[in-house]
């Protein structure tokens, strides 16, 4: 999610340069076109009983389809302005090629109820169906992906909030102020040192904890 943002602000940012125009909304078309989709991944959270197992994927099959979000959203744009369709229709369908790299796959329904996922964990390119994506999760998913990813210092992670910065910083020097987005980048990395160390402390009073039950015993 972090690297879907910033990859919508230097898409917009992109696409204003290519064509010679400063038009906030085209950033905002990035921005959203990228992430927009995700927003199931909160409606999931929150139905699944604020869970976040081997089997979140499952938030994608309720605004994961790229025939309405990419195809016919960017239609409809374009109508408007094609720039403002061509902008959503890179923006969204990078979101999905992203997904079937780290996700357990995308469904082009309703062209078919297939699955289709480039992950290399995975022994299936093409999924079956539900059924078939099910079954390999059981064996190959981890529970505690989000953990990895988010809840402790990694290289990806570590590079997500570098294209985020760079966003940032494009964004606003962009629109001629670009000290403002230095400030903005920096508030970001900030933010995020103070996550990293909001959870070693929480995971050293869990071992703490731990120490002290089996110590007491």
């Amino acid at each position: 999610m972090i690297l879907d943002l910033g990859f919508g602000l230097l898409l917009g940012v992109l696409v204003n340069f290519v064509f010679q125009i400063k038009d906030w909304r085209v950033i905002a078309l990035g921005v959203s076109s990228s992430l927009i989709v995700d927003v199931d991944a909160i409606i999931y959270y929150f139905l699944n009983g604020r869970k976040v197992d081997k089997y979140f994927y499952r938030h994608r099959d309720i605004f994961h389809h790229p025939f309405f979000v990419c195809l016919l959203a960017s239609l409809i744009l374009a109508f408007i302005n094609p720039i403002y369709g061509l902008t959503w229709f890179i923006g969204s369908a990078y979101h999905f090629l992203h997904d079937c790299f780290e996700g357990w796959g995308i469904r082009f329904w309703p062209i078919t109820n297939c699955y289709i996922t480039f992950r290399n964990d995975s022994p299936k390119i093409i999924i079956a169906d539900k059924q078939d994506q099910t079954d390999i999760v059981d064996v190959y998913g981890d529970a505690n992906w989000a953990r990895k990813k988010y809840g402790e210092f990694n290289w990806m992670f570590a590079f997500e909030m570098a294209v985020l910065m760079f966003g940032t910083m494009a964004a606003f020097s962009q629109f001629g102020d670009a000290e403002l987005g230095f400030s903005v980048a920096m508030y970001e990395l900030v933010l995020w040192s103070f996550w990293l160390i909001y959870l070693h402390i929480t995971r050293l009073n869990k071992n703490l904890e731990k120490f002290k039950r089996d110590y007491s015993m």
